[in-house]
């Protein structure tokens, strides 16, 4: 008996020797699941991390097979979806060919990473998480066809770090509802979706845009029906009378007229998660729509507000928008415009995060022209849309947002062939991705304007 667990010990240190960065993520984030005991739900701090660790070892070296010049990409979903067509002597697994035969046929989904992401809440909660990995394993030239050699699932040692850590994954119990998932391909955090069961009404009383194929209510009448069932503005409309919304066509309100029989229903997802911070994509679609305007209202402001968890702040005001940001740094490089890219941003946050440089508040403003950068009343950067090179975040750490210009924009001194780029953190990554949204949408309107 002790030879086997000297035996089995051996093994467990061969093992772990061999990893990589996103393995010992995965790993800590698992202990630290595993410490919560009990039932993991939408809200546990660890779940969304967790799932975020899982996606990227399912896109690390994943080939893009089928794709003309960056064109129908592939994701980690399209090789789930086809596995089954592979299943050769082998049985099927009646549960995992039931999950993506329903994430396949839902309508509330329509992008490869919502699917992927609603895939790994639903595999979570039904103990599959290893499976797809198993069968695309036991086909060769199946694992080729979809991962470079050197990917953790083609890696014979990596894949065995990972799917030990897959199999540990069951051993926690998740309750995650995969059903409400028509923001996963925004966004991991699950909002507040609230069903309203009204009077049959010939009109709702509420105004709403379609702001970035959402409709986002805009206006809504003080005294009507819906505004006393609790419905406000900047609430998203996701099903009205059981249909979802994208597949309306028509007259938002005829179609009410015409299908409240007995009583009228209408979904929404809440602008505000449970613990009262504010929805990434409805905040990002509410400034999407707020910019549009170009006379100043009282509806134009956005109230300031505070997460419970940072003290980020977003301010509107007339046609700037203030945000509170951590500055970390910035990051010199010599290279070509023309091979600026994701890699590019990945490299600077990486190179960044390794400085000892202390970390410092920093304001960003946007405007509909350009971009300021102010440090302790010192500005920073000034910078024309125009002049900008490229902004995002980075893969690796979704709430860093990168802005890469020309070195000298910064001070209006001679253009300089070299490029800086300035890196910034913020609270979570649907707020980094708010920011740049935000200024992919100011360089877009003054590219119009050319």
């Amino acid at each position: 008996m002790a030879a086997v667990e000297s035996s089995s010990s051996e093994v467990i240190v061969k093992i772990s020797s061999i990893s990589h960065p996103l393995l010992e993520e995965m790993k800590g984030i698992l202990s630290r699941l595993k410490m919560v005991g009990g039932m993991i739900q939408d809200g546990c701090p660890h779940l969304v991390p967790f799932c975020e660790t899982i996606e990227s070892v399912f896109r690390h070296g994943l080939k893009q097979p089928n794709s003309f010049f960056g064109l129908n990409r592939q994701d980690y979903w399209s090789w789930i979806e086809m596995l089954q067509e592979y299943y050769f002597n082998e049985k099927q697994n009646p549960l995992l060919h039931s999950l993506v035969t329903d994430i396949s046929s839902t309508n509330r989904i329509r992008t490869l990473q919502g699917r992927g992401r609603c895939f790994i809440r639903g595999s979570l909660t039904n103990k599959l998480i290893s499976v797809p990995v198993e069968h695309l394993v036991k086909n060769t030239k199946l694992t080729e066809y979809w991962y470079v050699k050197d990917s953790i699932i083609a890696s014979t040692e990596l894949r065995a770090v990972f799917m030990e850590l897959l199999f540990q994954a069951t051993e926690v119990d998740f309750d995650l509802d995969y059903k409400t998932s028509g923001f996963l391909n925004e966004t991991w955090v699950i909002p507040v979706y609230v069903t309203y069961k009204l009077p049959p009404v010939k009109t709702l009383d509420i105004g709403v845009r379609r702001i970035d194929e959402r409709q986002l209510v805009v206006d809504i009448e003080k005294d009507c029906l819906a505004y006393k069932a609790g419905i406000e503005v900047w609430d998203i409309v996701e099903e009205l009378c059981g249909q979802p919304i994208h597949l309306i066509t028509g007259n938002f309100q005829k179609y009410v007229a015409k299908h409240s029989i007995d009583f009228t229903e209408i979904t929404v997802v809440k602008k505000h998660l449970p613990d009262g911070s504010p929805f990434a994509p409805v905040l990002r679609r509410q400034l999407l729509f707020t910019h549009k305007v170009t006379t100043p209202t009282s509806s134009m402001w956005i109230p300031e507000f505070i997460n419970p968890h940072t003290s980020a702040i977003i301010r509107t005001i007339g046609e700037k928008t203030e945000y509170s940001l951590v500055y970390l740094g910035k990051h010199i490089m010599l290279i070509n415009e023309e091979e600026v890219g994701q890699k590019t941003i990945d490299t600077a946050v990486s190179r960044v995060l390794h400085d000892t440089r202390k970390p410092e508040d920093i304001t960003l403003t946007l405007s509909t022209v350009g971009l300021l950068l102010l440090l302790k009343e010192r500005k920073l950067l000034v910078c024309d849309y125009r002049e900008l090179i490229i902004s995002g975040q980075s893969t690796a750490h979704m709430s860093c947002l990168a802005i890469v210009c020309k070195r000298g924009v910064a001070s209006k001194e001679a253009e300089s062939k070299e490029l800086v780029c300035y890196v910034c953190e913020t609270p979570t990554f649907e707020l980094a991705q708010c920011v740049c949204m935000h200024i992919a949408q100011g360089f877009s309107q003054i590219s119009i304007l050319q």
